[in-house]
């Protein structure tokens, strides 16, 4: 009979438990035309990769791609052979069937499940209820409680076959990891799957799906992080949560495959990420740096990122490309992707010419690699990263969520100084200061360090003299080339509440090259004692600069204060 000991123990004694659905599933007893009993040899060769399609996830529809492979690996596993599944969420009906189709079939049937969430608690309800409540003989299954953090779950997504029927003979020792949840509402979102047969590997994700068997339900806490290389070093593994003696472990793996990396200048880095946070920085941050050193850097974003988009238009400004997919406006188009993977081709690991796909379970997320459950696998193979840089290319052929233009190439400008003679230096009008971004006019202002200015970036801002009856410029002495969608900068008054005054300034820009200025928006008078952004959204055609207009005034003191400016940001005319 169906052993549910675990489970049965567990369902109603887990803490972070608030509720769960009676909600049964109905099942065809003839699905697709096949007996309880039918064992379907599969075609299929090792390694190999399969997506969601474009035509699917493009338009939010549902594709099967992923869960029809799951689904002929489980109808090809003959009696005797055992399937070990680790999931955060299923209730699709076909897998159901077919994980019962396997049990009629004398298949041993070891299942892991997340009820450590609100989300999996509303959604494993209804498989738990449907193996609970079949006459299942060869099936067990356990719920999963991370007692890590609140937020901590079991987010893997792999199911492991010890054998399976091709047809010609028995292939042995498969693994099936993948960035999909088994639900109808993931088969619309961009996925991918990633097969491999090979005995080590199967080894060390059974001893792995065993641990978390054995915690379940409480213990999480003294995992130890594992990761297994495999004797042809082709492939690796990771097991997550990443923690050692029961606390976290310095460091990130993900980081530490970029720092794999040598050749920057002829290095590809192409990453593909459904959630990122403030706590993983450090791994934009080395992107950013192998821009810098001449890498191609792409990644594709969903529109409701945890992090501040600035960052990441800081490795734009480095000559990276970004795609944001739209998952928020429902306004626009959806399209929804949940991938967790990384292309890097070029020399890794002091191989030329390597390419190398690394996929699995973990988001770039603090959550995701100190707390929760989770695999990463890493794979050295041409064809196989050959055809998830194909894929892709089609997430960044979707349309872009951002309404306004990349920013330009360099910006933001963070003021610098270049040459040691301008800095703590005020100029003359008119004077061509150069700059990161190229070069720049000051008048009666300069590049200063104090702790009184607002300093965002860098160790230096603009600042402008104070208590002066004409304007002073910060002025663009180039043009950016392609018009102009937005521009952002921080502003603010130097020095304290107590010693430092306001002072009145607008944004101008110019389209002959400095001829003439015009005015773009409001004028800004406020003493912002800390820095505060400012964005002016514009609509610029063709070649532009801009400048700030720092205006003065007839008397002195209040109203008449140091103006401080720092990462002046300019952005495309899509």
């Amino acid at each position: 009979m169906l052993l549910l000991g675990a489970i049965t123990l567990s369902i109603f004694s887990c803490k972070k438990i608030h509720h769960r659905v009676n909600d049964e599933l109905a099942f065809n007893d003839s699905s697709v035309g096949l007996s309880d009993t039918t064992l379907i040899p599969v075609t299929m060769s090792f390694p190999e990769a399969r997506f969601t399609q474009k035509e699917f996830f493009g338009a939010y529809l549902e594709s099967n791609a992923i869960t029809s492979r799951l689904i002929s690996l489980i109808d090809a596993t003959a009696k005797g052979a055992e399937i070990h599944m680790s999931m955060y969420q299923l209730n699709q009906e076909n897998v159901l069937e077919a994980l019962k189709r396997a049990d009629s079939r004398g298949v041993n049937l070891k299942l892991l499940l997340d009820m450590s969430r609100v989300e999996s608690q509303r959604i494993n309800p209804k498989a738990i209820n449907f193996l609970r409540n079949t006459a299942l003989k060869n099936t067990t299954l356990w719920d999963t409680n991370n007692d890590i953090a609140d937020a901590a779950l079991n987010e893997n997504k792999f199911v492991i076959f010890s054998e399976i029927e091709t047809g010609t003979s028995k292939k042995q020792y498969v693994v099936f990891q993948t960035s999909q949840n088994l639900t109808d509402a993931d088969c619309r979102y961009a996925q991918d799957a990633l097969i491999l047969a090979d005995e080590q590997l199967y080894t060390f994700y059974l001893n792995y799906w065993t641990e978390l068997k054995n915690r379940a339900i409480s213990g999480m806490a003294a995992y130890n992080y594992k990761s297994a290389v495999i004797s042809t070093s082709q492939t690796e593994a990771h097991f997550l949560p990443y923690r050692n003696n029961g606390v976290t472990i310095n460091g990130d793996i993900s980081l530490d495959f970029l720092n794999r990396i040598s050749s920057p200048a002829t290095a590809e880095v192409r990453i593909a990420m459904a959630y990122w946070d403030n706590t993983r920085i450090a791994i934009l941050n080395k992107l950013v740096q192998l821009a810098e050193q001449g890498a191609k850097v792409e990644l594709v974003l969903k529109s409701n990122l945890s992090a501040p988009l600035s960052l990441f238009e800081a490795l734009e400004s480095k000559g990276g490309i970004i795609k944001m997919v739209n998952v928020s406006d429902n306004n626009r188009p959806l399209t929804n992707m949940e991938n967790r993977f990384t292309l890097i081709k070029g020399t890794f690991d002091g191989v030329a010419n390597a390419k190398v796909v690394i996929t699995g379970g973990l988001s770039f997320t603090g959550n995701s690699l100190r707390n929760s459950n989770g695999a990463v696998l890493m794979l050295k193979n041409d064809e196989i990263y050959n055809q998830y840089e194909t894929f892709f290319s089609d997430l960044m052929a979707l349309p872009e969520y951002r309404t306004g233009g990349s920013i330009y190439q360099g910006f933001p400008e963070t003021f610098e100084p270049i040459n040691a003679a301008d800095i703590n230096k005020f100029y003359p009008p008119e004077t061509v200061v150069d700059l990161g971004t190229g070069k720049w006019k000051f008048n009666q202002s300069g590049l200063r360090n104090e702790s009184a200015d607002k300093i965002v970036s860098g160790t230096h801002a603009w600042r402008s003299n104070f208590n002066i009856n004409y304007s002073i410029y910060l002025a663009m002495d180039f043009d950016v080339p392609n018009g102009a969608s937005k521009v952002s900068f921080y502003y603010g008054t130097w020095g304290t509440t107590t010693n430092g005054a306001a002072s009145t300034f607008i944004l101008e820009y110019s389209i002959d090259q400095g001829q003439t200025w015009l005015q773009t928006g409001n004028a800004i008078t406020e003493a912002a004692w800390t820095a505060k952004q400012v964005t002016f959204e514009v609509d610029i055609a063709g070649p532009v600069r801009f400048r700030i207009h720092r205006k003065g005034l007839a008397t002195t003191g209040a109203g008449n204060g140091r103006l401080n400016i720092d990462d002046f940001a300019v952005y495309r005319k899509p």
